[in-house]
């Protein structure tokens, strides 16, 4: 996934700070769905910056899709089966016990991805006015 950020400030140990524009499943209009929690409509992320952009500068941030699909997997999907699953083999409780096992398990993916402070976003060249 490929999208134009512009470059807020660099860090010391090489990876810049990028202002993203929040895209939105309303089409950008927020105040309207309720759907943006913040109301924020650009949100700051740590991207690697091999190519050495500058403050300011305009860039091209990609992150890579086998990834997000995987966080997704995990996220909505793993509960979903194990609740398929649970009811299907034990009934209704066990169902409800596989879901919330599924959703500890996406917490406890979360935690783990934020301690290893994995960059997922890379900086892959200056974008085209």
């Amino acid at each position: 996934m490929e999208r134009v950020v512009r470059v807020k400030s660099l860090n010391p140990d090489g990876t810049a700070q990028v202002l993203c524009k929040r895209e939105s499943a309303c089409g950008g209009n927020c105040a309207q769905c309720g759907g943006c929690a913040d109301g924020q409509k650009t949100m700051e992320v740590t991207a690697l910056n091999p190519i050495g952009a500058m403050p300011g500068d305009r860039v091209t941030l990609e992150t890579s899709t086998g990834e997000i699909l995987g966080l997704v997997v995990a996220v909505y999907l793993i509960p979903v089966v194990l609740l398929i699953a649970g009811y299907c083999a034990f009934g209704l409780w066990a169902g409800l016990t596989g879901l919330a096992l599924g959703f500890l398990g996406a917490v406890f993916l979360d935690r783990s991805r934020a301690k290893r402070k994995k960059n997922t976003f890379t900086i892959t060249g200056y974008a085209q006015d």
